[in-house]
């Protein structure tokens, strides 16, 4: 199970099994994003999840716009909120550090 944690350098997150990947891969799309560029904003509808197949991704602090801390998102993570379950909104943005 995933734990909550001070910030996003000590989350843990417990990997997709390779079905999940799977069904991911047949429901949804692959694409190809830039270093730099911007996957999700905040206040975006929080209708997608972004799996990680290769590259880097960080969050962005919706108060600056810049890289939310110095974690991020590598092969196997994915950046989601709890809002996609209920049709909200996104609460914090996401970008491509490098190629991804």
């Amino acid at each position: 199970m995933e734990q909550l944690a001070a910030d996003l350098t000590t989350m843990v997150r417990t990997p997709l099994a390779p079905a999940h990947v799977e069904a991911l891969r047949r429901e949804g799309r692959e694409w190809r994003a830039a270093a730099g560029e911007i996957l999700a904003r905040l206040g975006d509808p929080a209708d997608e999840l972004l799996y990680v197949i290769e590259g880097e991704v960080a969050a962005i602090d919706p108060r600056s716009g810049a890289r939310y801390g110095n974690a991020s998102l590598g092969p196997g993570q994915y950046f989601a909120e709890i809002s996609l379950l209920y049709q909200g909104r996104l609460m914090m943005g996401a970008m491509a550090v490098q190629d991804s």
